[in-house]
């Protein structure tokens, strides 16, 4: 620890000079709270840090007052805030075999999410939630959490959660905590023994069918 100290010490003692040097290009716009954690770029490292009066629409890559490890207040650059949460707002039929879904957007902190992959903006550690209600069916039904944009079904699965094939409705979360490298994708794929109906697929009527995630470390 002391020597992980030191060395970000040094970082803020460059902070302005280094941070300009690390500019993003997302472009994203965001307005981030009082007292807000937010990630910022400094020197060749992305540190949590907070935001000591409120900022709005400011573009992820824009240089911001942050207050780093209880240090004086300095500019460092916006990095990629990482939330977001997508809704599944209507009864939604399934085709047999798998399938990506594609969500309403509620949140998207940092514009790392598309409504269908999560892209992580720098190398982390991020932590993703989902949730579905399943209507009645005697169909195996499951859900995962896929690495990858390859065809759905083809991808390395971060989690997975199975609905009971029985003919009583069902809630189904999954939640995991996974590092990634900068520019990994996230989505959400869903298998079903055979095609579903509006009344047997997935079902926001009775409780919340979302995807949610953010970074951690």
């Amino acid at each position: 620890m002391p020597g992980q100290t030191k060395a970000l010490a040094k970082d803020l003692k460059q902070g302005q000079r280094a941070s300009r040097s690390t500019t993003r290009s997302t472009g994203a716009v965001v307005s981030v709270a009082d007292a807000t954690h937010v990630w910022v770029d400094i020197g060749a490292r992305q540190v949590k840090a907070t935001v000591p009066a409120s900022v709005s629409g400011v573009a992820v890559g824009s240089q911001v007052l942050v207050r780093v490890a209880n240090e004086s207040v300095i500019e460092a650059t916006l990095g990629g805030l990482a939330r977001f949460r997508g809704d599944i707002t209507a009864d939604t039929a399934l085709s047999s075999g798998f399938s990506r879904l594609t969500w309403t957007e509620s949140r998207d902190d940092g514009g790392t999410f598309d409504a269908t992959f999560f892209t992580a903006p720098s190398d982390g550690l991020f932590d993703f939630t989902v949730a579905w209600s399943l209507g009645t069916s005697s169909n195996r039904r499951f859900v995962t959490l896929a690495l990858g944009t390859a065809a759905a079904g083809s991808n390395a699965s971060l989690g997975r959660n199975e609905g009971p094939a029985t003919g009583y409705y069902s809630g189904v979360s999954t939640w995991t905590d996974v590092a990634l490298t900068a520019g990994q994708q996230v989505a959400v794929e869903v298998y079903a023994e055979s095609a579903l109906t509006t009344t047997s697929g997935l079902r926001p009527d009775l409780a919340p069918c979302f995807f949610s995630g953010r970074r951690a470390a």
